[in-house]
């Protein structure tokens, strides 16, 4: 029952702050990336410190807090958990790292459950029922993501009928393409 009622109480809290004055109200955008380092550095230094030495701010050219997060504060946290935000620059949907990702049982439960999903949770143990892009480079709001890069295998296998895939050692059943076919029809 927490969980349901947590974010409410959170917002009220919040409110509650900041019409007293103990707390200030996020200031309104559009925003830019200097505009965002300026101010997390001193509220979230751990997190700036953290995308500072993340592969996304030594690639070229960078990826910025307005690239996932969007140019405003209304939004912003939900929209860098969701995998399409991820997606569109690792290789958009036939990217092999999506492609990879979408025959996991994990993207199989996203894909069905997450228009009921509360995207607003913190990215910690337990907040969703599977791992998205988010959860597992950004778990607990880590930006420190590193640089590696994984490919996806096929794997040989003496049952003809039920091929399989693996991703870093991890087999994945045809099953699970099928079942993601069977929701993007059914949505």
């Amino acid at each position: 029952m927490w969980r349901q009622v947590l974010p409410y109480l959170t917002l009220i809290v919040c409110s509650l702050l900041v019409a007293t004055g103990w707390a200030k109200e996020a200031p309104t955008g559009p925003f830019i990336q200097s505009q965002c380092l300026e101010c997390h550095e001193k509220e979230h230094p751990e997190t700036v410190a953290g995308w500072k030495t993340s592969a996304h701010a030594v690639t070229s050219p960078k990826v910025d807090c307005v690239a996932c997060h969007g140019d405003q504060h209304d939004g912003a946290t939900v929209r860098s958990r969701k995998n399409d935000t991820c997606t569109s620059c690792h290789g958009g949907p036939d990217g092999v790292v999506v492609k990879s990702y979408r025959f996991s049982k994990h993207s199989v439960i996203t894909i069905l459950e997450k228009k009921r999903w509360n995207w607003s949770q913190p990215l910690s143990d337990g907040n969703y029922r599977a791992p998205t892009c988010a959860y597992c480079h950004l778990h607990d709001g880590d930006h420190a993501i590193a640089g590696e890069k994984k490919q996806l295998i096929p794997c040989k296998t003496l049952d003809r009928m039920r091929p399989k895939l693996c991703w870093n050692g991890v087999q994945h059943p045809v099953m699970t393409v099928i079942l993601l076919v069977l929701s993007l029809l059914g949505s």
